[in-house]
């Protein structure tokens, strides 16, 4: 016994129907009364609980060819979204976004020996004097602060200074970016790398007791030249803005003493 159902069995051949007008039945068999005294619950009504399907003979056709209809286009709609994740996961994990990277804190010399690449020695070549190792950092995730790899920097010389305006100066950097999934070359154009020293009245340099002096604002532009393991074909471009800590050429690396937010985006193709 169920609350808001009394059943007596043995079970009849035979149930009232929802769908039909009050006082007609429709027939049930056997096995479709053993399902529904099985599925009773507390409170609910048999014909709720469960229902005979309806002989073949009785399907609308219209329903059925629609049904299949709807089957076909769904089983389409599965087969192309598998393709298209398949395709794309084919596809370079670097393609179509950019990298952010940050670094923050003292410059560190770079050891490495230059690359033996054919196009670091083109851009060497664009140098009146030649090129030298500058820094080593490395560098972060700008939103998660979870580290990401380092980059390892050269530069031409000598730095051009603005005739106009002579505290503004230009040069050439090759980088060398060591991250995750293989390694990534860039490089700037001549004069692709720029800064401007800040009066210290207006913004005060840090670390004064490592010899800083004043803060150079600047940034650099340029393109990738390849790399390896997933880099290995990489072109596009890049640009990096920084405040950088500067001091006489005895402080730091070469007169860098510290980064204050060096911030890189590398555009891979």
């Amino acid at each position: 016994m169920s609350m808001g159902l009394m059943v007596d069995p043995p079970c009849s051949a035979r149930r009232p129907d929802p769908d039909m007008e009050f006082g007609r039945t429709a027939s049930v068999t056997s096995v479709d009364c053993n399902r529904l005294f099985r599925g009773l619950h507390l409170g609910q009504r048999a014909d709720e609980r469960y229902r005979p399907p309806a002989p073949d003979s009785e399907r609308d056709p219209g329903h059925t060819f629609f049904k299949r209809k709807h089957t076909m286009t769904t089983i389409r709609r599965t087969i192309s979204a598998a393709f298209t994740l398949a395709c794309c996961a084919a596809a370079p994990a670097f393609a179509g976004n950019n990298i952010d990277l940050v670094y923050n804190g003292i410059a560190i010399a770079n050891p490495s020996a230059p690359p033996d690449l054919q196009a670091f020695r083109d851009w060497c070549a664009t140098s009146t004097i030649g090129c030298i190792p500058t820094v080593q950092q490395t560098l972060y995730d700008p939103t998660t602060g979870v580290k990401k790899g380092t980059v390892a920097v050269w530069a031409t010389l000598p730095f051009n200074g603005g005739p106009n305006i002579p505290s503004s100066f230009c040069f050439s950097e090759f980088m060398v970016f060591t991250l995750d999934g293989g390694t990534l070359y860039a490089h700037s154009t001549p004069n692709g790398t720029c800064g401007g020293t800040i009066d210290p009245a207006l913004k005060a340099p840090k670390y004064p007791e490592l010899g800083t002096l004043s803060v150079i604002a600047g940034g650099g532009d340029g393109v990738l030249a390849g790399g390896t393991g997933k880099f290995k074909n990489a072109t596009g471009t890049f640009t990096d803005r920084v405040f950088v800590g500067f001091g006489a050429p005895t402080s730091g690396v070469g007169g860098i003493v510290y980064y204050d937010q060096l911030w890189f985006m590398l555009m891979p193709n």
